[in-house]
């Protein structure tokens, strides 16, 4: 396996100081082998990792580097990429003037390189940014083109493991929807989603934050979420325990 892979694999283990040493080894290998297209690949995992740390400063910098380098040798995935994470990066910096139109800049080019999970984080960002404006109408058409399109990745896939990876993007995405519902005052349309993906998880949490709960909407999620506890399907029993958001 190569740094820039082992790197990655650090990352996903919390190993971030491994993850940046390696990133940073491969970043170095790559320009004294003048491999200009790895370069801006690096660069972009050197963002992910200062991301997975909240260095936003660290995250703007290095993703505005892989930026440059995606432009340089047209690589029009990897500039998508890194432009999504560039402008999420600067809207989490207190000077940083709050625009969108990256973000959508960033959503054409995943698009157009049929790039579909740049797209689904993209628009996973981008729905962050409505919501933080109150634009609720567009954040939840956002959420609903990311969850389509989630739920078409991950039916293509049949190694277990690797469909079990896509839980977390699907709990973030039901998470930020069942949000928007909430700040609209939407109780019992929130309990519908959370009936939808069977989380016990998400349905706590709307519980917790609202007293406006449908008593209907309860007790037709309490016995979906029984009747999943009683299969012997392992995706079910995950998905009652609110483990994971897998169907």
């Amino acid at each position: 396996e190569s740094k820039l892979e082992l790197g990655n694999i650090s990352r996903e283990k919390g190993n971030f100081e491994d993850a940046n040493y390696l990133h940073l080894s491969a970043l170095r290998s790559f320009k004294e082998q003048q491999r200009l297209p790895e370069v801006g690949l690096a660069q972009f995992e050197l963002a992910v990792d200062a991301q997975a740390q909240a260095n936003w400063p660290l995250a703007h910098d290095w993703s505005k580097r892989a930026v440059a380098s995606a432009i340089a040798v047209n690589n029009d995935r990897l500039q998508g990429r890194a432009l999504s994470l560039h402008t999420n990066a600067a809207l989490q910096l207190p000077q940083s003037a709050k625009n969108a139109r990256p973000l959508k800049q960033a959503l054409a080019l995943n698009r157009s390189s049929s790039d579909t999970l740049g797209t689904i984080d993209t628009l996973y960002r981008l729905a962050t940014f409505e919501v933080q404006s109150r634009n609720y109408a567009a954040a939840t058409n956002s959420i609903r083109e990311a969850e389509a399109l989630l739920q078409t990745q991950h039916r293509a896939i049949s190694n277990p493991r690797l469909r079990a990876s896509f839980g977390s993007s699907f709990v973030r995405l039901h998470e930020l929807h069942i949000q928007v519902l909430l700040k609209q005052g939407l109780v019992t349309q929130a309990l519908e989603v959370a009936l939808r993906w069977r989380s016990r998880v998400l349905v706590e949490s709307i519980i917790q934050n609202s007293s406006a709960v449908s008593v209907e909407a309860l007790a037709r999620f309490n016995e979906a979420h029984g009747m999943c506890q009683q299969l012997k399907d392992e995706h079910c029993r995950a998905l009652a325990l609110g483990n994971s958001a897998l169907t």
